[in-house]
This record gives C-alpha cells, structure tokens and sequence, in this order.
C-alpha cells in the first residue's frame, strides 16, 4: 500500500468515526506526525492529502524548514517543548503545543505561566494545552 493510500485509507477512518459519533468529519483535524521521518517523505505526504503536519523535535523541524519539506501544509510543533528552544518554535510554526504531565497548574490555580516573557511583542499564537483531569492510582 503506498502512502497516498495509507493517506486516504486514515482519512476514511476519521469520517467514519466522526459520522458514527455525530460529528461531521470536517471538525476533526488530522495532523501526521512527522518525527522521523526524511524531507521527502514529509513532501510525499503533503502531495498526497496531508494538510498538517507535526513535529515534536526543535532540531528535526528547523532542517525540514530550512529545506522547505512543509510547503503546502500547516505545521505545528507537538509535544514537550523545553525552554532554552522556545525561541526556535516561536514564528516558525503554526501552533505549538504544550504537554506536560502532572498537569502544569495555570494562573488562578497556584502557578504561573510556565514560559518566560518572550511570548509579548510577537503577536498573538494559537497554544494548546493538554491537561490530564484524572489520575489512576495504582
């Protein structure tokens, strides 16, 4: 099965799942991960149906940029993102977004942002957080 068809055969997989839970498919975003993987095969998968694409090591994104791979698709930067490589992400991607178990407490919950104040004067970013509710204890 070639990429273009693994491509396709994902992307049916996802309508089905959102017809089957009420959703149209077109409010689900599938985004591939490219860690990994070579510039061409990241240009492969953009030609066949990848729309975004997402990184999650700094070094690995910034040689891809460089070369142009993501050209045609969204990127975003998934994943843990230490502070000393904030600044390589920052205006190099679409969206980053924030993964730290425990769950990083907020403003309003005991904590603070955890990013130091080079997010001001860049304009406004699309950030998400993924923030565990529950724990199993075992």
């Amino acid at each position: 099965m070639t990429l273009e068809e693994r491509i396709a055969q994902v992307k049916e997989n996802i309508a089905r799942a959102a017809r089957e839970a009420g959703r149209a498919p077109e409010e689900v975003t599938l985004v591939a991960a490219t860690k990994v993987q070579s510039s061409d095969t990241i240009r492969q998968a953009i030609a066949g149906g990848i729309t975004v694409c997402g990184e999650n090591r700094v070094q690995e994104m910034t040689a891809h940029l460089d070369d142009d791979a993501y050209a045609g698709a969204a990127l975003h930067f998934i994943g843990h993102l230490q502070t000393n490589k904030v600044r390589q992400v920052v205006g190099r991607v679409d969206s980053p977004w924030r993964s730290r178990r425990p769950p990083v407490p907020m403003c309003g919950c005991g904590g603070g942002w955890p990013f130091p104040p080079l997010w001001s004067n860049r304009g406004e970013i699309d950030l998400f957080l993924q923030k565990c509710i529950s724990f199993m204890l075992t």
